[in-house]
């Protein structure tokens, strides 16, 4: 059961990406910072999707690591966002 969660989220997360790399291709729209973005945004949305009701299995605290690292990662696109607007 925990395995198969597992793969369904890797499964939804890997469509969400290519949709998102396809779609921001055809809006002539892909950069790397809203690619990663759109992304990020998928994982929490697959994430609250499909989160664990009883127990937590092990690669679920991992999952939030990459939750973690990636708000992390966006922050950052923020910041350079906000000095590129002010200077």
């Amino acid at each position: 059961m925990v395995a198969n969660r597992r793969k369904r989220v890797l499964q939804t997360q890997l469509v969400w990406m290519v949709a998102a790399l396809l779609v921001l291709t055809a809006l002539g729209m892909l950069t790397p910072e809203f690619y990663f973005t759109i992304s990020l945004i998928g994982f929490i949305a697959v994430l609250l999707l499909f989160a664990p009701v009883d127990t937590e299995p092990s690669w679920w605290f991992k999952a939030r690591l990459v939750k973690v690292a990636g708000l992390l990662v966006f922050g950052y696109f923020v910041y350079q966002r906000i000095l590129t607007v002010l200077s």
